[in-house]
């Protein structure tokens, strides 16, 4: 991509977060009052893998593995976290939406 397209799609991504500044907040309060939720956007700021993720979340909220794997579920078809890589060498990361 060109440094003028690249250009050009920051200025339209600035713009509509300025345009819909209060839902996008909204949007982050309700995702971030699950506690679940709001430790796997944390501690996946930087390319974590996935057994490393739910370790953490685990540890911070206590609780089960499936219940970290229903939410990470979510989070990606929501958008807010993306996967790159093989299933073997899967990595997960926070899209930076909220």
């Amino acid at each position: 991509m060109s440094n003028s397209t690249d250009d050009r799609l920051d200025r339209i991504i600035a713009l509509l977060s300025l345009a819909f500044a209060s839902e996008i907040e909204s949007a982050a309060k309700a995702v971030r009052s699950s506690p679940v939720a709001d430790a796997i956007l944390n501690a996946s700021e930087e390319w974590i893998e996935p057994g490393a993720l739910k370790a953490n979340v685990a540890k911070s909220c206590k609780v089960s593995g499936r219940t970290i794997e229903r939410k990470i579920s979510e989070l990606t078809s929501m958008g807010l976290l993306v996967a790159q890589g093989a299933t073997s060498k899967r990595q997960l990361k926070n899209a930076g939406i909220i």
